[in-house]
């Protein structure tokens, strides 16, 4: 039996229950008093650093005040134990058991591992939520750049110089490239993202800017070649040196030779992309491409560039190689070994179209760091809940808590940040859009976001239409359409319609000014939690210009269909796709008879091979070309059609099509051949009429005044024609005239014009001649004489007479007849006309006829007297060059002050018997023989001797000599004035040689290279009578010309006259532009000089500074004024 406890037993096991009672609610308060305190400061301090402080500080406090608490309430128990009857001063009973204590420390240190297990999973779920994160931006940024380059590519293969600079390079290789191709590669360079940019074909050739890239392998050809499907592509390999080489290649279109554009990265270990973020909340995180080849696997690292290039596929702990062979899935972190980081946590995803693996790795140490951050305080709370019996287990949840809190904070911060950003794109998309983007709330009837590009459609700014509903910017005719279509959208949607979430739809709007705009809408229902629309999103565009456009279409080809031309349309390989009702009516061919085939399948074969071969290149250079074409109908017919055809020109001005418009002028040509045959031409003889000798005549007339040509007019008249025409009758008449004129065709075939006037009076020009109306008159003469032999022989009339006039056997009689002809040079004078040259002609045609006929008379009996002398002139001028009896003279040349500055030869004939004979007289006989070049050698050399002198002394005064084509053009014409300037000592700056326009009407080549070779020397030279030339203001340009000399013609009146005056300003603009030299020649009142004295560098020619004389008189006048300067010049100076 057991005996009944004792008091004192009693109570101890009272006393060891309540303390397990008092220690197991301490721990559940204490736990509850952790929790709710943790959750009001999170809701009170949202700072994560300011809520760990006051977490700490509360832990502290608590342990604080429930060790005060615990120490009461141990002292009032204790208390009440020695009251039951404790003997005092005995050791103290043990309140809390062992087996308790080590419960509870159990309980804290169980709980602290927990927790630290619990940090260190959460630490490696956040790490793989950032590394995806990471990943898919990393992804993002690498597309973007990798499609960058590649629209760089594309974009510079589209410049039309390199594709044209590629086929000339091609076409000859050993030439160096085109320059402006180049260019436009180094162009490329100066993006700086690139080192080098070439072009590529598959055989091989390449022409590269920069440093190429090394490419043993040839894999930069195999990618041109590929471009030619593809459009683009890019590749990249590791070279010889373990340096990543990649290039980005793209097709160039339209080439003969095809090819492709290659741009070569500078530094690939710079991509942006593959840089480490030192700034990852859980540590460094690196990037890597990877991509398999063969038994290999290529990896771009720029922790390790060359180290970790090639992994061999036997290293499968590699993060590479397990992402490439696909061990194991790639959406979740891998553990791996890298060389460099050690263990790592690596996640991948294929890019660039599959061929590469883009790796994104963070150390696992790392990782343990981050879980591992602040478990010092963790352990810290924990052995302080042991010491203050289990305060460190609730500081540990507390701090466990404040750690998740900090990464989700971190991780809600991010996708906040994401958010914005996407916000920010999108907003940006919208407000800068030029179509006009919308969101509209389906429950309120209501606009809640209208882009700003909608006051450039309607008129009405965004802040306007938000808030408002459809009705403000539809037309009653849309707003029913909207109104019933939406409706029904819904309901459709409701049954699972899937089709009708988005939707297009052509809308009218009203515009602020009251005008209806056409515009396409692409709408989207947005739905809500619970699948119902609740929003509608859409994006309208202005379809106005494309319903302009299509409207302009429809009239255009309504306008081309029934238009009386014909219209044919090809392809680029000018293969006819379209042609009009007209071009079946005009061509014989219909539609389907034509469309596919070439148009040389309506070519008749009668256009000279140059125009079709000038019409392409016109084309080619995509401009039109207009001209006549004859082409054959089915049936054999031909017909002349006006023709203009024009290239097709795309955006990037490749031809994509050609237009021809033809008319058929077939009949507008014939009418007018048969008018201008009647209105040109004799009906009776074929030959030209009147009417055509006149007009012939005027055009000969101006050109050979402006190229100083003669010739002569010769008009012939039937004698005794009347006689004739009684005798025979007028039928046989009309054969005598036919016959004559075949016979004068015959006599004269060089005959610049052969033509009846009428009657039996027929005219003959002869070609225009150089040498004056001399030669002009023997060649008339020569032409005359053939006339008359031709006229020798009988003409057989062939059966022609009415009656009469028959032989001795009943046949034709043989007729033969003579003719006089009147003869009259042209032109004689600036003043000649057409019906002047007939008048004279006829006058000498009546003269032949007074004087018996059958023979030929010149206009003015006096023309032998004026022969005459001008053959006496040319005769004792060739004595006078022999006889030294030409002097020289001088006519100084003076600036605007009256200083002379310059002077021009000129040349005077001391005759011994006529005195001195002015140069008009013989100058001309000189020009019109050969002895204008001894003439321009005398004066020449008469010029360098005084230059001589004049350097001989000491002092200069330029001398201009002129210079006649003849002269000029003679084959040692340089060496004749070097010579002339090295045998008299004359300074070559000294000598201006005065040329006319005339000496560079031909070969204009050769005369630049003559005066070139002057002007090397020092010689000048100056144009001579500018502005009336064939083409001054061309020559200037191009001559090496260092003075022009103004007409007197403009100077004379100048003064008074404002087109003379404009003349003359223009002129003197243009040579100041130029950095010429400018004379003015024939100044000869001072109203002139005043004039001119508007421009103070313009020199001055004429009687009012000096009439021209000897040259010895006026260099010693020159000499004296000279001195009276300086000593003027001197005294001043004293």
């Amino acid at each position: 039996m057991r005996p009944p406890p004792s008091p004192a037993s009693d109570g101890t096991v009272r006393r060891q229950r309540l303390a397990l009672w008092v220690v197991a609610l301490y721990a559940t308060l204490s736990a509850l008093w952790i929790t709710l305190s943790d959750t009001l400061l999170s809701w009170w301090i949202p700072d994560t650093e300011t809520l760990a402080r006051a977490s700490l500080l509360k832990g502290w406090a608590f342990v604080a005040l429930t060790s005060v608490a615990l120490y009461a309430l141990l002292y009032r128990y204790w208390s009440t134990a020695s009251a039951d009857g404790a003997p005092n001063g005995g050791p103290m009973a043990r309140v809390i058991p062992r087996w308790g204590m080590g419960l509870l420390i159990g309980t804290v240190l169980g709980v602290t591992g927990i927790t630290l297990a619990q940090r260190y999973q959460q630490a490696q779920q956040h790490a793989a939520v950032h590394l995806g994160l990471t990943l898919q931006a990393k992804q993002a940024q690498l597309t973007d750049w990798h499609e960058e380059r590649l629209n760089d590519a594309r974009l510079l293969s589209k410049r039309r110089v390199l594709r044209e600079g590629w086929d000339t390079w091609r076409k000859a290789p050993d030439a160096p490239p085109p320059p402006a191709m180049r260019h436009a590669l180094e162009q490329a360079l100066e993006l700086g993202r690139y080192r080098a940019a070439g072009i590529v074909d598959g055989q091989g050739h390449t022409l590269w800017v920069g440093a190429a890239p090394s490419d043993p392998q040839g894999l930069i050809p195999q990618a041109a070649t590929r471009v030619l499907d593809i459009g683009s592509t890019a590749r990249a390999w590791i070279d010889a040196d373990g340096h990543w080489q990649w290039v980005f290649v793209a097709n160039l279109p339209g080439m003969a030779y095809p090819a492709a554009l290659v741009l070569a990265l500078d530094d690939v270990s710079t991509l942006p992309a593959l840089q480490p973020w030192h700034a990852a909340p859980t540590g460094d995180i690196a990037t890597a491409l990877a991509r398999r080849e063969g038994d290999r696997v290529l990896v771009l690292d720029v922790m390790q560039p060359k180290a970790s290039a090639v992994i061999p596929l036997e290293a499968a702990d590699h993060p590479a190689v397990r992402l490439v062979l696909r061990t194991a899935p790639p959406e979740r972190p891998l553990p791996a070994r890298h060389p460099a980081a050690g263990e790592v946590a690596v996640v991948g995803q294929p890019v660039l179209d599959g061929t590469w693996q883009l790796l994104i790795w963070q150390p696992v140490s790392q990782i343990r760091a981050a879980a591992l951050q602040g478990a010092e305080t963790t352990l810290l709370a924990a052995l302080l809940a042991i010491f203050g019996t289990v305060v460190g287990v609730r500081l540990f949840d507390e701090r466990a808590r404040l750690s998740q809190a900090q990464a989700h904070a971190a991780a809600l911060r991010e996708v906040g940040d994401r958010l914005a950003d996407s916000e920010r794109r999108y907003r940006l998309l919208a407000e800068y859009s030029a179509d006009v983007v919308w969101l509209y709330d389906l429950q309120q009837d209501r606009f809640l976001y209208v882009s700003p590009s909608v006051q450039r459609l309607i008129g009405h700014g965004a802040q306007d239409i938000v808030g408002r509903s459809f009705d403000a910017v539809l037309t009653s005719a849309s707003l029913a359409h909207v109104r019933t279509r939406l409706p029904e959208r819904l309901d459709e949607l409701a049954r699972g319609q899937t089709s009708a979430l988005t939707e297009t739809t052509e809308l009218d709007l009203l515009h602020l000014d009251g005008h209806t705009v056409y515009t396409e809408t692409v709408s989207t229902l947005i739905t809500g939690p619970d699948g119902r629309a609740v929003q509608l999103q859409g994006v309208t565009r202005d379809l106005t210009a494309r319903r302009e456009a299509e409207t302009q279409i429809r009239l255009l080809s309504q306008v081309v269909e029934q238009s009386p031309a014909a219209v044919l349309i090809t392809d680029a390989q000018a293969r006819i796709e379209y042609v009009n009702p007209a071009f079946e009516r005009i061509s014989g061919y219909t539609r389907a008879q034509v469309r596919g085939h070439n148009p040389r399948l309506l070519s008749s074969g009668r256009m000279p091979a140059e125009t079709w071969q000038q019409a392409w290149r016109a084309l080619r250079d995509g401009r039109p070309w207009t001209g006549e074409v004859v082409n054959r109908r089915p049936d054999g017919s031909e017909y002349l059609l006006a023709v203009t055809i024009a290239p097709v020109l795309d955006p990037h001005r490749h031809i994509t099509h050609y237009v021809s418009v033809q008319l058929d002028i077939s009949a507008q040509r014939d009418a007018e051949a048969k008018a201008h045959q009647l209105a040109w031409f004799d009906p009776l003889t074929g030959l030209p009429n009147r009417a055509r000798t006149l007009d012939r005549l005027e055009q000969v007339l101006a050109g050979d005044r402006r190229h100083r040509r003669h010739r002569a007019l010769l008009l012939l008249n039937i004698d005794r024609f009347k006689t004739f025409n009684e005798a025979l009758g007028h039928a046989s008449g009309d054969v005598l005239l036919q016959q004559l004129a075949q016979r004068l065709r015959a006599a004269a075939p060089r005959a610049d014009l052969l033509a009846r006037l009428g009657g039996d009076e027929f005219a003959l020009l002869t070609p225009g001649v150089e040498g004056g109306p001399l030669a002009a008159s023997r060649a008339a003469q020569d032409v005359s004489e053939h006339i008359h032999a031709a006229l020798q022989d009988a003409f057989a009339l062939d059966g022609a007479q009415a009656g009469g006039g028959t032989g001795p056997d009943g046949g034709d009689a043989p007729v033969n007849i003579t003719v006089s002809i009147g003869i009259a040079v042209l032109p004689t004078d600036g003043d000649d006309t057409p019906l002047d040259v007939l008048r004279r002609a006829d006058t000498a045609l009546r003269r032949a006829k007074e004087r018996g006929g059958h023979q030929s008379v010149f206009f003015d009996d006096a023309m032998g007297a004026a022969v005459a002398r001008r053959f006496t002139i040319e005769q004792e001028l060739r004595r006078a060059l022999a006889a030294d009896e030409l002097r020289l003279y001088l006519q100084p040349q003076a600036d605007a002050q009256g200083h002379w500055r310059a002077a021009e030869a000129l040349v005077r004939w001391q005759h011994p018997v006529r005195g001195l004979v002015p140069p008009a007289e013989f100058v001309p006989v000189a020009e019109g023989c050969d002895l204008i070049e001894p003439l321009g050698h005398w004066v020449l050399q008469a010029a360098c001797a005084h230059l001589g002198q004049l350097a001989r002394a000491g002092t200069r005064l330029p001398i201009a000599v002129n210079v006649s084509p003849r002269q000029f053009h003679r084959p040692h014409f340089v060496q004749e004035v070097l010579d002339a300037l090295r045998t008299h000592g004359a300074a070559a700056a000294d000598l201006v040689l005065e040329v006319t326009e005339g000496v560079v009407v031909e070969d204009i080549d050769a005369v630049i290279e003559r005066m070139l070779a002057l002007t090397r020397e020092g010689v000048r030279f100056s144009i001579d009578d500018f502005g009336t030339g064939y083409s001054s203001l061309s020559y200037l340009k191009r001559l090496p010309i260092q003075e022009i000399k103004i007409d007197r013609s403009f100077v004379r009146d100048a003064p008074h006259d404002p087109d003379d005056a404009a003349l003359v300003e223009a002129i003197i603009a243009v040579a100041d532009r130029l950095r010429l030299r400018v004379v003015a020649e024939g100044v000869e009142t001072a109203e002139q000089a005043a004039f001119f004295g508007r421009w103070p560098h313009v020199l001055q020619q004429g009687y009012l500074h000096g009439r021209p004389d000897a040259a010895e008189a006026v260099l010693a006048r020159w000499r004296a004024a000279q001195a009276g300067e300086s000593a003027a010049g001197s005294g001043g100076m004293a």
